[in-house]
């Protein structure tokens, strides 16, 4: 009624009876417009029942139901008669509506079977609206926080069994399993297992098959509290379960004893099985002896896994065929049955005779044989097998496959020749700045290779964007698992039929040793092979069947034009003079200061494994006369690359202590030294040393005193710590003295200029050893200076790194960017030449005589 200026309360000569709503015809509670409260929609919404299930507390804005009806209604369609309660609803799978369901599930206890018409027989318990669920569907979505409580210690007694019990799983279903007898352990090992899932963002999949495997593992177990043995957990398969997690889990908690036999042990009784019982016994023992060795006499230091596999396989089948003989013992054979039994000859009869010699030689020192077959039998040696190249229309398809993982996985092998075991063991911060740190080398990535390293990336960010393992390469197993790397067999199936990583990497070293016409050395250098190693391709440099590799050569020089290219649209990145460009890469990871860490010891490691590290790292022992006994001190020891030689100098009656500031350095020298039982790694400044007075016979610094802020008192810091008559060796270089010929002098003696002033602080330290130790009372007794020469450009740069720093000089105004970046590429065309002066020292604390 518009424009009435009274409601129906306040109507002249009222009150007057408003009429019923409109919408629901209700006569109470009217509002405006002919709607009541109830219906207005600008109305105050009353509180009411829920339409469905009658549950109190629902409101107008969500079409007066709760949660579980709305979710309840979205999930089922279709409205009929209740079979418990006759009520005209929406139906669910089982014939019944919501609010019977709800009341079986109330009164049913533990895991007992459904039963709805039971359980609504004397009717509903009504209960208040959305009190079953958190309501997080109608919520802005967050995990929620977690907290690992400390779980109670396990139980120490052990119930035993008269009768043990195999279970199987398998028979039943996840739900008939034992309920756990201790209901709060259950609930916080259950608790503990989501806060461990949450820390390990595992999905909803993970996490729920850990919580069930907990507990079925709980309900099944002799002893409530108890540990779980591993192989308990492993019967979780039958279930269709994940056991790793549970492992894991249990692992976390304290709660799990591993008992699982060694995977090499099982496969060694896989391998015998069928055998004859005492054959079995004399394998068994060389078994024994081969993976622990023996430290009495016999003595036998033990051998790896892989030795023990590859004899294991070459002499099996002369074994199996002994057996199928009727021979029950190896002491029943004769050399006349050794020779019977090998191959005529090549590597079947040299890998069956090594196998076989392995076995009977040991079992012979150990007194198990009274004689050795196989002794004096010649074998022959193993022919080593020629590399040939591989089909390079294979290697372009999958180079430009779609599949990111295989193009970046075969780029890296087929342009830089990195070994599958590389691959797999890959991480994050080994791709730093456009280069690959492997095995203490730096590898410059080329350009098609920085391209599908990239795709692989958006694609790995995309795929497991929450992953904590920092592997490069990641497969849906080892995503979720922190530590867990790519197996062989992801590399093998990753790389194609048709190829395998041991085929493209020596396809891409027999490329490099016909460019270079068998260059030994580059071999050595580029790929980490050994001098013996690296022959095996030479020597096919002017092989006949392998003239496609070399007819193509310059005439005037006779040396092998340039390798085919395995992308045509793409320069030959990976040859020697690559250029300049592929120095200043765009960051393949963000700085940080893990990676700065890790980039440091890389440098370190690389510099002390290069020939004048070598040559000055052993001039320096040398100098130090140590002996057994000794308490050797290494100042700013860095990743610990040079204690294992000073311990043993001393022997273990020594002790060696190595200091230095930066933590990362003193965890990765403390893995590294973890053997040693007379090392010792601590944390200290070298301006004010953690040690007593006259306490070390010995001290050095190693390319320390350049970087410190007071060289003087540091040195003085080594007075005070080493005893009378010890001595202390120092190994400083002199960057005044750093020159690099180019036919551009000036950009030369700029670039040296800006490392004296700008990059090290104590630049000109080598010139000034001797004066600073008669400064703090040493005597000098011997100072030699010795010239570190570079002829190969990437040896250089991997000591001077020398794009870097021409980067951080044209960046500060030092130098031009186009100058610097054209003196760059002069160096690496032609013939290179840098050099700079080490200096070494050895200073005597002076005895009380003297």
């Amino acid at each position: 009624m518009p424009q009435v200026d009274f409601c129906f309360t306040c109507w002249p000569g009222g009150p007057v009876i408003p009429p019923p709503c409109l919408r629901c015809g209700s006569r109470s509670a009217y509002f405006a417009a002919g709607l009541c409260t109830r219906c207005h929609p600008y109305a105050i919404p009353p509180v009411e029942s829920c339409r469905d299930c009658y549950a109190w507390g629902v409101t107008r804005l969500h079409n007066w139901l709760c949660h579980g009806c709305s979710t309840w209604r979205a999930k089922y369609k279709i409205p009929g008669d209740c079979a418990t309660c006759d009520r005209t609803v929406i139906l669910g799978a089982e014939g019944v509506c919501r609010l019977c369901r709800k009341q079986a599930t109330l009164v049913r206890t533990g895991r007992d079977k459904l039963d709805v018409t039971a359980a609504n027989r004397h009717g509903q318990q009504l209960f208040l609206a959305n009190m079953f669920s958190d309501g997080s569907q109608f919520q802005p979505k967050s995990p929620p926080a977690e907290s690992r409580q400390p779980l109670r210690p396990p139980v120490q007694h052990q119930q035993l069994l008269l009768i043990p019990i195999q279970r199987n799983l398998a028979a039943c279903g996840r739900a008939a399993m034992p309920a756990p007898p201790d209901p709060a352990l259950a609930d916080e090992l259950d608790r503990h297992t989501r806060a461990y899932a949450a820390a390990r963002r595992w999905g909803k999949k993970h996490t729920d098959e850990a919580r069930w495997g907990v507990r079925i593992l709980l309900g099944l177990q002799d002893t409530p509290g108890a540990p779980i043995n591993a192989t308990e957990v492993l019967q979780l398969r039958a279930a269709s379960l994940r056991t790793w997690t549970v492992l894991e889990v249990l692992a976390d908690a304290g709660l799990l004893i591993d008992d699982r036999p060694p995977t090499i042990e099982t496969w060694f009784h896989s391998q015998i099985a069928g055998l004859p019982q005492q054959m079995t016994a004399e394998l068994l023992t060389w078994f024994d002896v081969m993976r622990h060795g023996r430290s009495t006499s016999p003595r036998r230091r033990p051998r790896s896994e892989t030795t023990i596999r590859l004899h294991t396989r070459w002499a099996l089948p002369v074994l199996s065929a002994w057996a199928a003989s009727g021979r029950t013992t190896l002491r029943e054979i004769t050399k006349d049955d050794v020779l019977d039994a090998l191959p005529a000859a090549g590597n079947p009869r040299s890998t069956a005779g090594q196998g076989l010699k392995s076995i009977f030689r040991v079992l012979k020192q150990h007194k198990i044989l009274f004689t050795d077959p196989t002794r004096r039998v010649k074998t022959g040696d193993h022919e080593a097998r020629q590399p040939v190249p591989v089909d390079l229309d294979a290697l372009r398809q999958a180079l430009t496959s779609s599949d990111a993982a295989r193009a970046a996985v075969v780029a890296l092998i087929a342009f830089h020749g990195l070994r599958p075991g590389h691959i797999r063991r890959m991480k994050i911060t080994d791709l730093r700045d456009g280069r690959l740190h492997v095995d203490g080398r730096v590898v410059v990535l080329a350009e098609p290779v920085l391209i599908r390293i990239k795709r692989w990336l958006d694609h790995r960010d995309a795929r497991w964007p929450t992953t904590l393992n920092d592997h490069f390469f990641l497969h849906y197993r080892t995503a979720c698992r922190p530590d867990a790397a790519v197996g062989h067999r992801w590399v093998r199936l990753t790389i194609g039929e048709g190829l395998t990583g041991t085929t493209i990497r020596e396809d891409r070293i027999l490329n490099e040793a016909h460019a270079t016409d068998g260059d030994v050395r580059r071999l050595v250098d580029l790929f980490g092979l050994s001098v013996q190693a690296s022959t095996r391709y030479t020597a096919t440099v002017d092989h006949p069947g392998l003239t496609g590799r070399t007819a193509d050569r310059d005439s005037a020089t006779g040396r092998p034009a340039e390798p085919p290219h395995l992308i045509s649209t793409q320069p030959p990145q990976h040859h020697p003079h690559a250029r300049w460009r592929l120095w200043f890469p765009a960051p393949m990871t963000p700085p940080s200061s893990t990676l700065r860490a890790a980039d440091q010891i890389a440098y370190l490691d690389q510099a002390a494994a290069s020939d004048p590290g070598r040559q000055y790292k052993q001039q320096l022992l040398t100098a130090l006369d140590l002996r057994p006994g000794h308490v050797v001190l290494d100042v700013g020891c860095g990743p610990g690359t040079d204690l294992p030689a000073l311990a043993a100098a001393v022997e273990d009656r020594g002790a060696v202590i190595g200091i230095d500031h930066d933590p990362a350095m003193l965890e990765q020298a403390q893995q590294r030294t973890a053997a040693h039982t007379n090392i010792t790694v601590r944390a200290g400044d070298a301006h004010a040393l953690p040690l007593e007075n006259a306490s070390i016979d010995r001290a050095r610094t190693d390319r320390v005193l350049q970087h410190l802020t007071d060289p003087r008192q540091a040195l003085a810091e080594l007075r005070r710590v080493v005893r009378p008559g010890g001595l202390v060796a120092l190994a400083e270089p002199d960057w005044d003295t750093l020159a690099i010929d180019s036919t551009d002098t000036a950009t030369s003696r700029a670039y040296t200029h800006y490392v004296t002033s700008k990059v090290v602080r104590n630049a000109a330290i080598g010139r000034q050893l001797g004066r600073l130790l008669n400064d703090v009372g040493f005597e000098v007794a011997s100072i030699e200076a010795t010239v570190a020469t570079f002829h190969d450009y990437q040896a250089a740069e991997a000591i001077l790194r020398m794009p870097a720093v021409a980067q951080r000089a044209w960046q500060s105004g030092a130098l031009d960017e186009n100058t610097a970046r054209t003196w760059l590429t002069s160096l690496t065309n032609g013939p290179f030449l840098a050099a700079f002066t080490f200096f070494t020292a050895i200073g005597r604390v002076p005895t009380t005589n003297s």
